[in-house]
Formats: C-alpha cells, structure tokens, sequence
C-alpha cells in the first residue's frame, strides 16, 4: 500500500472535504475541526452529535444503508478501569465522557464512492431535522448546541 499512500490519502481528504461540505449547514451533527495548523488525512471523518440518542439512531440509520460508521469510542479514558485513577481529578473528564457518548465516524476510505457520500448525508440530513445546530470551534467540538 505505500505506493498508493499519497493517492489514498488525496481520495480520504477528496470525500473528507465533500462530507464536511455536506454537513456544515445540518442541524444535530458537525464535524469536527482539526487542530489548527494540522493537516489531517481522515482516516475516517469524525463527527459530533448534538446527543447520544441521535448518534446512536445515526449510526443504526447509517449501517441499514450500508454504511460502515462507527461510534468511535466506547467510553471516556476516565471510564478505563486502568487508567480511572490518572484521569478521576482532571477537569475534562465531562467532557470526555459527553464526547465518548455523542462523537461518531464516517468512512472515508478509497473505495467509498459518490453514491456512499450522497447517502451518508441523506441519511443524517433526514435524522437532523429539527435539530439544534451544533457548533464547533478550530481544534476542538464545542459541547453546546444553539
């Protein structure tokens, strides 16, 4: 695959783009921002949503169609049996938790084609409306919605 690494990378960042382009104006789920400066090669496209009901309603929609998204992570770090103690003081441990419960990926890989991007934001346009919007800043998801 190395050969091929700078093309896949080139279709990852083609579909990363088409789906953040797609989602910017849907309500109940965002993508989220690179840190700035980075230039990411999305492996897969991470996504936050304004709830874990609509992640996980998401991401049943989204595997009905045939999608491979996934919720990412099943838990905080602070949730870790081994690693609670490191993280119990530290304040970001709600937030971790609340990105572990709302945060999901799309694929982006190089044989997702047009037709996978059209129905992934098909299928997540119908489950957001009426949503709140979620909003993001650069580098990092913001937890409110408005």
């Amino acid at each position: 695959m190395m050969p091929k690494l700078a093309e896949f990378t080139r279709i990852r960042t083609a579909h990363a783009a088409a789906l953040i382009e797609g989602l910017s104006a849907m309500r109940g789920v965002c993508a989220i921002a690179p840190v700035r400066g980075a230039t990411p090669v999305y492996l897969r496209l991470p996504v936050l949503f304004d709830s874990a009901a609509r992640r996980d309603a998401a991401l049943a929609a989204l595997h009905a169609a045939g999608i491979g998204a996934s919720g990412s992570y099943p838990q905080s770090l602070a949730d870790v049996p081994e690693l609670a103690s490191a993280w119990a003081a530290r304040p970001t441990v709600v937030a971790g938790r609340e990105i572990a419960r709302r945060i999901a990926t799309l694929p982006t890989h190089p044989y997702v084609r047009r037709s996978d991007i059209d129905v992934m934001l098909a299928t997540l346009r119908r489950l957001g409306d009426g949503a709140p919007r979620v909003t993001k800043g650069a580098g990092a998801p913001a937890l409110r919605v408005s």
